[in-house]
């Protein structure tokens, strides 16, 4: 079933970036399917074995929007049919380049995912209560519940 369209806030979202000294911003693709969500493992290297939901950097005149759905269809080779919801993201550093993820919910239409093989070798779709079972870090286990709980929600 379709939930609501989520209208994102991107203008205020990157007005209180700004404030806060973020200089770039990442978006976070929660893919959500019969109230299991997408985790994709990355391959080694950086962060190589780390869980995580597919995503990655706003490319210079892109929205936040356009920048879910390439990532989405980049890395798990599906394509966003609705942004549904928001749910909580982390800031880091990296190369000295402070930098936001700002996370959604999306529905995706049907379709099997198809994995970029250079970023991530794995993934599962995980209910709530499988959390537990992956090598998440604490940033994106509390993503994670974040993005459960808001599911609720919705």
């Amino acid at each position: 079933m379709m939930k609501d369209v989520y209208q994102i806030p991107e203008a205020e979202l990157i007005a209180q970036a700004r404030v806060d000294g973020i200089k770039a911003f990442c978006v976070g693709a929660g893919i959500v399917r019969d109230d299991k969500v997408l985790v994709v493992r990355r391959v080694p290297g950086f962060m190589g074995g780390q869980c995580e939901i597919p995503g990655g950097g706003v490319e210079v005149g892109e929205s936040f929007e356009e920048a879910i759905g390439r990532e989405t269809k980049e890395e798990a080779g599906l394509t966003v049919l609705a942004v549904i919801g928001m749910s909580e993201g982390f800031d880091y550093e990296e190369e000295q380049v402070k930098t936001r993820q700002f996370n959604f919910i999306v529905q995706v239409a049907a379709g099997d995912v198809a994995l970029n093989l250079k970023e991530h070798d794995e993934y599962r779709w995980v209910g709530e209560e499988g959390l537990e079972t992956l090598g998440l870090d604490e940033v994106m286990r509390n993503c994670l519940v974040s993005l459960f709980q808001n599911l609720k929600q919705l």
